[in-house]
């Protein structure tokens, strides 16, 4: 029977590339006069990404014995593979129409490297949930509360721009 123990490695090689993705993001937002060159660095790694997605996609149709269910290894990848192609379609919109950045907005962009800093340090994990569900837990609500701090910052952005 196909088996296939990568899964854990793909999903580990998938979040090393977010976290260079995410600090691109954050440099596009700087106002360093590179933008075009932090957005071409953000598609390039999306690029590899994607090839890690379909690697990750074909696999789970290969395999028949998986480490864990069919279905949550591809809401995984596919969790992934969403979170730096939406960076890369917001950095290049970004560089289209000349978007000025505010501190909000660069808060945001700080809140996700922290975020994909710790989901790619909890990847490895995965691969002994039992010995990791402490770590891996203190990693979820870490991230939880990045994206409260995230919130925050769209919300007073939001205000800020609409009493602007």
């Amino acid at each position: 029977m196909p088996r296939d123990d990568r899964f854990i490695e793909r999903f580990s090689e998938h979040a090393r590339l977010i976290v260079p993705a995410a600090e691109a993001f954050r440099a596009l937002m700087s106002g360093d006069g590179r933008a075009e060159q932090h957005a071409a660095e953000i598609s390039r790694l999306e690029d590899a990404a994607d090839q890690i997605t379909r690697e990750t996609v074909l696999a789970i149709h290969r395999t028949f014995v998986t480490p864990f269910d069919r279905s949550q290894i591809l809401d995984l990848i596919t969790a992934l593979d969403d979170t730096i192609d939406l960076m890369k379609e917001t950095g290049r919109r970004m560089v289209r129409y000349g978007v000025g950045f505010t501190p909000e907005m660069q808060g945001m962009a700080d809140c996700a490297v922290r975020a994909a800093t710790e989901i790619r340090d909890a990847m490895p994990l995965l691969g002994s949930i039992d010995r990791n569900v402490a770590r891996l837990r203190t990693m979820s609500l870490a991230v939880r509360h990045i994206e409260g701090e995230a919130d925050d910052l769209l919300d007073r952005g939001l205000r800020g721009t609409v009493r602007g």
